[in-house]
């Protein structure tokens, strides 16, 4: 084989993308490296180049002390963090198998190495690990046996390697059998594809966006080396923004119960000329493999507020989009039966101390802490509809034989949820925005300010690499307390442009939030899904500069539909920046830009309303590994110029 068909191959049987080759010629190329991988019996070995690509860098660091105080060391323990926080979500046992496998490993090559007796004990090493590598809130107070144990990896170099290839194992080496080596349609394979492909994004949005080009040279080169071809050069390797749909396929879902729609797009209209625009979509990946999307959403008005649900099921659970429906019509009905009448308290002075809390978290204003009540009351109506979900179809045969002759659980219902409360206050006459968030699993909310180009983000980033595995609304009944629930809630007053508020699969497109969202605003604009208006035109000479270039920041992209492949023109706000010499944030604060932007090919889309655009838009945008389903609310002042 040519190093060119090795890596068509590769790239093709481990799920990197999906480039523009010849879809039979790529099938031909992975069968075989598949044979050659099984005749040489090199498949754990070259399970090893991909770990080391995974976590080697990382974990060499980790263990050295010489690098503790280090910026390297820093961000080192936070890729392995994030790393870890994926894969707990997935596998459970996830730590105790790492700490076996090290432990077990540095006993046996590392401390008997050293030819003397040794003063640490398994349970010791144990709790050193926990410590140094995250595992678990554990520390080891005598600094002795830490020093004795970091000595004895330092010593044998050789051995730190091989204990970190021995960590990796359980992290990706039985997937990656699996997808190496087992038939391409069985149901084992298929849920090793399902992780490999979800723990790669994973990676690549948090902290390695070079992931997929590494992987591609490493495992490239090992291959030919072994076929003794010469090692690939990065020049080979697919552009980042080469990205053909032609291989990717839109199918039906299979008949069967409680079906989502492909997709659903809403507005609402609220006080004081304030907007909701509302859209999800089925997800490429969903599409692919002709399975459900698994968001939901519900919006509504009641009263002066406006009420946002949203809801992202459990991947891994067969039934957890049945959970997020529930889980938000729960909550929003509720919202609008409590918030109906509900009326904040007129104030001469709005401050900090207006939303001062306790030692608990309780705000010490009755007004807002009634209405932090209703957001918490709502989490628990959620819970138990959830609840309820699954006991009207405990039994049942459909469900029964869909989970291959197994019970339900609760937990095939399981699902995160944020919520989001709105209304105006007018405050020295101004309009003032007061949100109230509360949130339990991934997802983001996140307001624009209307006097700057700045973002605030409101909730905790459960992603961020060093927070505890993602939570679902069913995960325990703990979480739904009160003390709980506080610290999950989040307020925002000030003069506001935009509130959005989305599932992961567009949160993890837009990372990190402190960029990445103001980034989303900017490309709801320009893709005329926000409406700008300003008085202040740009000269002709400037418009017609803008126009000439268009064919820079507006691209056609391809969606996949029940009707095949359609096209649209896409803008981005990014490449426009450049394009004006502005920064990002100069562009956001400067309305007659943005708005001499926006391109004719979507001005002159009459027969699109707002929320259509919204709903294309998110069918179309492209970030490379980002298959997941999308979900995407806005709530937006329709009055004054952005």
């Amino acid at each position: 084989m040519t190093v060119d068909e090795i890596m068509t191959g590769l790239i093709w049987k481990l799920e990197l993308d999906y480039p523009g080759f010849d879809p039979q010629q790529a099938f031909q190329y992975e069968q075989a490296i598949q044979a050659y991988l099984h005749e040489h019996h090199c498949v754990d070995n070259l399970i090893a180049v991909i770990a080391s690509v995974l976590t080697t860098t990382e974990l060499q660091i980790l263990f050295n002390p010489h690098h503790q105080q280090s910026k390297s060391y820093t961000e080192a323990f936070s890729h392995w963090i994030a790393l870890l926080d994926f894969v707990k979500r997935e596998k459970t046992t996830i730590t105790s198998l790492i700490n076996q496998q090290a432990t077990t490993f540095i006993l046996k090559n590392c401390i008997a190495a050293n030819n003397s007796a040794s003063p640490i004990s398994p349970e010791l090493i144990l709790s050193q690990l926990r410590k140094k590598l995250y595992l678990w809130h554990e520390s080891l107070e005598n600094s002795k046996d830490r020093q004795y144990l970091e000595t004895c990896l330092n010593n044998h170099p050789d051995k730190l390697n091989q204990l970190i290839a021995e960590m990796s194992k359980p992290i990706i080496a039985p997937e990656l059998k699996l997808l190496l080596t087992a038939s391409m349609d069985s149901p084992q394979r298929i849920r090793a594809k399902q992780y490999w492909e979800n723990l790669l994004h994973y990676i690549k949005t948090r902290y390695n966006p070079q992931i997929f080009e590494r992987l591609i040279h490493e495992t490239t080169t090992f291959i030919a080396k072994q076929s003794n071809n010469q090692a690939p050069n990065h020049t080979m390797i697919p552009e980042a923004n080469g990205y053909p749909q032609s291989l990717w396929r839109w199918r039906p879902v299979s008949p069967g119960e409680e079906n989502h729609p492909e997709w659903v797009c809403q507005t609402e209209t609220l006080p004081h000329g304030f907007k909701m625009l509302a859209a999800r979509v089925r997800g490429k990946k969903h599409k692919h493999e002709g399975t459900n999307c698994d968001d939901w959403f519900e919006i509504a008005r009641s009263g002066e507020w406006g009420i946002i649900a949203v809801a992202d099921g459990a991947g891994s659970k067969m039934f957890s989009r049945i959970g997020a429906r529930v889980a938000c019509q729960a909550a929003s009905s509720y919202l609008v039966a409590q918030l109906r009448e509900h009326h904040l308290t007129n104030r001469d002075t709005w401050s900090t101390e207006t939303f001062a809390r306790n030692e608990v978290y309780q705000f010490k204003e009755p007004d807002i802490e009634l209405t932090q009540n209703f957001l918490h009351e709502a989490m628990q109506v959620a819970y138990e509809a959830v609840e309820k979900a699954y006991y009207d179809r405990d039994n049942l045969k459909y469900y029964y034989k869909t989970l291959g002759n197994r019970d339900l659980t609760l937990s095939d219902f399981a699902t995160t949820l944020l919520l989001a409360i709105h209304t105006i206050v007018t405050y020295k006459a101004t309009q003032y925005s007061l949100v109230l968030t509360c949130q339990m699993g991934d997802g983001i909310a996140a307001a624009i300010y209307k006097n700057k180009a700045v973002t605030s983000v409101l909730g905790e980033i459960e992603t961020n690499g060093f927070s505890n595995e993602t939570q679902f609304l069913t995960s325990t009944k703990r979480q739904l307390a009160k003390d709980y629930l506080c610290t999950k809630t989040f307020p925002f007053f000030s003069p506001m442009r935009a509130l959005m508020v989305m599932t992961d699969g567009v949160a993890d497109d837009y990372f990190p939030p402190a960029t990445g969202l103001l980034r989303l605003f900017g490309d709801m604009i320009l893709n005329g899904i926000i409406p700008i208006t300003d008085s202040a035109v740009l000269s002709q000479e400037e418009q017609d500069v803008i126009k000439a270039k268009q064919s820079d920041y507006v691209k056609v992209q391809e969606y996949l539909t029940e009707q095949g492949i359609c096209v649209t023109h896409i803008s981005s706000v990014a490449e426009y920046a450049q394009l004006v010499n502005r920064t990002l944030e100069e562009l956001i604060a400067t309305p007659t830009y943005l708005a001499a932007g926006i391109p004719t090919a979507i001005t002159t889309q009459f027969d699109l309303t707002p929320e259509n655009r919204l709903q294309l838009w998110l069918e179309t945008y492209h970030v490379r590994g980002s298959f997941d389903d999308r979900t995407l609310v806005i709530l937006f002042d329709g009055q004054q110029s952005t």
